[in-house]
């Protein structure tokens, strides 16, 4: 009786150092893609924190152009602040000096669960019936809606 007997063969060995280049280099074209997608994303959270943070400098310099903060009224400044504040963010206002009186503080609500910016410009509050001039800091904290 006759024995057959059965060889296996690997198949095509160029075939398979192949298949391992291809799977390297889609490997690398991942990692490659994933990089950029994080920079990007990076780069882009870091220009959207600038923005509000200039944002937040041009809506109290408007303010203090306006010469809003000289009526040292927190509803008013609080108005006046929300109307020249940009429609997808809100803004809090603290304005501290050594004018008489106390501190002015606008009525919003800081939302802690999102990007908080905060800044500080000096400013002037000058009172009208005694013609006095004031050095005080306006403090400001911007968050998006």
């Amino acid at each position: 009786m006759k024995l057959h007997t059965l060889t296996l063969s690997s198949g095509d060995k160029q075939g398979a150092i192949f298949s391992l280049d291809v799977a390297l280099a889609i490997l690398l074209m991942v990692i490659v893609l994933a990089s950029a997608a994080y920079y990007t994303a990076s780069a882009e959270e870091a220009a959207r924190i600038k923005q509000m943070q200039r944002i937040g400098y041009d809506v109290v310099s408007v303010l203090n152009y306006l010469e809003y903060f000289h009526t040292r009224d927190n509803l008013t400044v609080h108005e006046k602040a929300l109307n020249v504040t940009p429609d997808a963010y809100n803004i809090k206002l603290n304005i501290t000096g050594n004018f008489p009186g106390p501190s002015l503080v606008t009525n919003s609500t800081i939302d802690y669960n999102l990007t908080v910016i905060s800044g500080a410009i000096p400013i002037q509050i000058y009172n009208k019936s005694t013609q006095t001039r004031y050095a005080a800091v306006a403090r400001f904290y911007l968050w998006p809606n």
